[in-house]
């Protein structure tokens, strides 16, 4: 029997595969698109929605800061006596985020399973020229910053070198996210000060409101923001014609 295939989702599969499908196969098939579309709508909106932040919200000086939700610009610093090391390489950093995976081989193939993970909580600095802010981490949306990727043979880690980057072949790979003192800094989120003007960024938000830590200049951002935005829009829609296509050459 000919199958036409009405639409351009189906040239990529074999209708009759399709039809062969069992009732329960094919409704996770149609429910797996469908959570597909929905994610990729929901991380549309939110990228959208961080774009209209960033460009809405005025960038204040650190000293003049008003208290609440705030944009501000500068450098990062450890703050005095309580420096930062990265768990594998021991490199200074302001903040880092860790992994260590180990090649595991089940029959014919290989993966890497995690082993070990870990994300900075500690406290670090954030100065401008009219003064000088402590940044908690915690709960940030992280951009930006340097990544790390080398291969081992201790499941601890080694220092980081740029021939192990190289050595796939070895049995563990670690992978570090870091940011370092003296780097730029764009910084949102909601800002206190103490009686003492000890100021603070975090992400104490009753409002939901993005809290983001970026060594990514803010015009950046926004554009890459805007054109993620707009490739998980085109993806969305497709997505939702690949269901309709589906639907309308089975139906339910």
């Amino acid at each position: 029997m000919e199958v036409s295939t009405p639409f351009h989702f189906l040239i990529l599969l074999d209708p009759h595969l399709i039809i062969q499908m069992s009732s329960n196969d094919y409704i996770c098939l149609i429910l797996i698109l469908a959570g597909i579309m929905l994610g990729c709508f929901l991380y549309t909106f939110s990228l959208v929605r961080r774009a209209r932040w960033i460009m809405d919200t005025p960038t204040s000086k650190i000293s003049s800061a008003a208290q609440g939700f705030v944009e501000l610009e500068g450098k990062q610093k450890n703050i005095e006596g309580q420096p930062v090391y990265s768990p594998i390489s021991n490199t200074l950093c302001t903040w880092y985020d860790y992994s260590i995976e180990k090649k595991v081989r089940q029959g014919k193939k290989t993966h890497w399973r995690t082993i070990a993970s870990g994300t900075s909580q500690a406290l670090f600095g954030m100065t401008d020229a009219t003064g000088e802010c402590t940044i908690d981490p915690d709960q940030a949306t992280i951009l930006g910053g340097y990544t790390q990727v080398w291969y081992g043979l201790s499941p601890k880690g080694c220092e980081y070198s740029r021939l192990r980057a190289w050595l796939i072949f070895f049995p563990y790979c670690y992978t570090e996210h870091l940011f370092k003192p003296n780097d730029p800094l764009y910084a949102m989120g909601m800002f206190h000060s103490d009686e003492s003007q000890v100021h603070t960024l975090s992400a104490k938000d009753k409002a939901d409101r993005p809290f983001i830590l970026s060594t990514t200049p803010q015009a950046t951002l926004i554009r890459k923001a805007k054109y993620n935005a707009f490739l998980l829009f085109i993806l969305t829609l497709a997505v939702g014609a690949a269901i309709l296509d589906l639907l309308n050459f089975r139906p339910l």
